[in-house]
């Protein structure tokens, strides 16, 4: 262990509460070997609260959004904050929906004035803002009946009464709110060919849960209820390539 490693002590106010039983704040530091910068986070119980913190752990800079987060915060390269916030509306799909849902994105300067605003209350997880000022996000949409009925694997137990399963569409929209690109994952897979993981229900398919976009325009989207990644062409729309839970389960 190195020398120089600092290491602070978490306060524990109350040894029987969980929390308070851990380090909080900056546990261990090596000034040596650290490249500085700083972290941002939002707060997913916070309130709206967006922290920007130095290498010691000290606040740089702090945002107080009107929604808390429905995800995550990025810096944008202008400096304003790019901001996943949780709809105060809720389309509420199903039982858990209300713990992933996003659906109001904003993007704010420093000092807190709000310059651009997105709404889309069938928003969930994941959103990329991306260099040109657009921003590409994941919505859920109900599986045409037919597909739905090729769904696969999971709790069947546990299905939505009235069998109603969600589905996918990848969506990237202009300055002014405009659909620029749209992708719908049932046009491109069959759900026969992607099952659910015996872990979760099927009231969602395949749950696209994480989006990134490469150098060489590949959107990749991971899928959580059926544990896979497929990469996408924004130029084609196909499929370039794709692992399985073969792979990632």
């Amino acid at each position: 262990m190195p020398e120089s490693l600092e290491f602070r002590s978490a306060q524990r106010a109350d040894a029987t509460v969980t929390l308070a039983r851990r380090r909080l704040g900056v546990t261990a530091l090596d000034r040596q070997r650290t490249a500085g910068g700083v972290t941002l986070y939002a707060r997913q119980t916070g309130g709206g609260v967006v922290d920007l913190i130095d290498i010691t752990g000290g606040t740089v800079h702090r945002w107080t959004m009107p929604v808390r987060p429905g995800r995550d915060a990025v810096l944008l390269e202008n400096g304003n904050l790019g901001y996943n916030g949780s709809h105060v509306w809720s389309a509420a799909l199903y039982p858990a929906w209300d713990l992933w849902h996003g659906g109001d994105f904003y993007e704010v300067t420093p000092t807190g004035d709000i310059v651009w605003r997105h709404e889309d209350i069938l928003h969930h997880h994941d959103a990329i803002w991306l260099p040109n000022g657009h921003l590409l996000y994941t919505v859920a949409a109900p599986l045409p009946k037919a597909l739905a009925a090729r769904v696969t694997g999971g709790d069947a137990s546990r299905d939505d009464p009235d069998g109603v399963i969600q589905s996918d569409i990848v969506r990237e929209v202009d300055r002014h709110g405009r659909t620029v690109w749209e992708w719908r994952i049932w046009d491109h897979i069959d759900p026969a060919d992607l099952p659910v993981q015996a872990i979760f229900d099927r009231r969602h398919w395949p749950m696209i849960n994480g989006l990134s976009v490469t150098s060489g325009g590949l959107v990749l989207m991971s899928m959580r209820t059926t544990s896979g990644v497929i990469a996408v062409s924004r130029a084609t729309g196909q499929i370039a390539w794709s692992t399985g839970a073969d792979l990632l389960a």
